[in-house]
Parts: C-alpha cells; sequence; structure tokens
C-alpha cells in the first residue's frame, strides 16, 4: 500500500519537475530521486506522506538553485581548456620552479604577490565600512612595500598587523547585492558575476 502511493508520488513529482522546472536535467532528477527514495527506505516504517512530502521540497529546491547556469556551456569549455593548460604547461613550470628555486626565492615571490593582493584587500575592505580593517591593511602594504623591498619580505606580520581576507563578492553581499552566475576565466579561477 505505501510501495504504490510512492510510485505515484514519484510519478507525479517527476511530471512536475518536468513541466515546471525547465532547467532541471534528468541527471538532476535520479540524484534526486535516489536520495529520496535512499530516505524512504531509511524511514519506511515510521515515515508519513507529509515528511516525504516537505524532504521533496527541499531537495527541488537545493537542485533548482544549482541547475540554472546560464554560462554552463562557456563554462565547461574554458574548463577544459584549463585543464589541458594545467597539464600541458602549468604543471611542468611549477615543477621545474619548485626545484630549480631555493625556498627563500620562493617565499620572496610568494609574499610579493600577498603585498600586491593587499591592494585589492583594502579596497574590499573601505567598500564595506571596515575602517579599522582598511587602516590595518593599508599599514601592511606600506610597511611592506617600503621595508619589505617591495613585498619581497612581510615585517608587518612581525609587527602584529594582521592579513584580512576580504574580497568583492563580500563587499556586494555587504551592499544587498546577491551572486550572479559563475563564469570561469581562461587559466584564472572561477568567479561570480
Amino acid at each position: 500500500m505505501v510501495e504504490s502511493r510512492w510510485v505515484i508520488y514519484m510519478l507525479h513529482l517527476r511530471s512536475y519537475l518536468e513541466c515546471h522546472l525547465i532547467t532541471a536535467n534528468l541527471n538532476s532528477l535520479r540524484v534526486l530521486a535516489s536520495m529520496i527514495h535512499w530516505k524512504f527506505r531509511m524511514f519506511r516504517r515510521g515515515c508519513t506522506l507529509v515528511s516525504v512530502h516537505t524532504v521533496l521540497i527541499l531537495f527541488t529546491v537545493s537542485i533548482n538553485a544549482q541547475t540554472i547556469d546560464p554560462l554552463e556551456g562557456a563554462n565547461r569549455k574554458t574548463h577544459g581548456f584549463n585543464e589541458l593548460a594545467d597539464r600541458i604547461l602549468l604543471k611542468p613550470v611549477a615543477k621545474i620552479y619548485d626545484k630549480a628555486c631555493p625556498v627563500f626565492i620562493r617565499k620572496g615571490v610568494r609574499n610579493f604577490f600577498r603585498n600586491i593582493d593587499d591592494i585589492h584587500i583594502l579596497v574590499n575592505d573601505a567598500l564595506q565600512l571596515k575602517l579599522s580593517a582598511a587602516v590595518s591593511d593599508f599599514g601592511r602594504l606600506l610597511i611592506n612595500s617600503s621595508v619589505g623591498l617591495g613585498g619581497l619580505f612581510d615585517p608587518a606580520s612581525k609587527m602584529g598587523l594582521i592579513k584580512h581576507e576580504e574580497d568583492f563578492g563580500q563587499s556586494m553581499a555587504v551592499w544587498g547585492i546577491g551572486p550572479g552566475p559563475y563564469f570561469v576565466v581562461p587559466l584564472l579561477v572561477l568567479a561570480a558575476m
């Protein structure tokens, strides 16, 4: 009796998803169905139709949110290019760099780029109105750029000025702007518009 209600409910759910959630692909439906079937088996004796319905709605909402990707085709192509470039060019260069350069040179290069990163962190501190963090990051940038020889050394950390981690997405969220679609930048990382 319960099994037949379960099958009917799954058929209704599938028809609902196909009609109303155009962006939901068949693979997402299969994942959803397997998750729900596993939950149903786990709670078979004490499970009511209402609790199964609640679980279905929660999974439907999360899968629907994950499937909306207007740039999916371009992202997949760029990701494939990035994987190929990483395998053919970037990994071999990184291995040579790792073996050829002593640790103190690698640390200096890392400090230099972290110092450049402090510029955008400083701007995002200001955009988020985190004035004490902005002053601290400005001090880090000033000290590391001058005393640290252009950022090759990190005397600001030894002086107790901590490095904050802020980004533009956080700044947009502070002002009430939600995330947009993701896009993959060639040879860089995933970003949000």
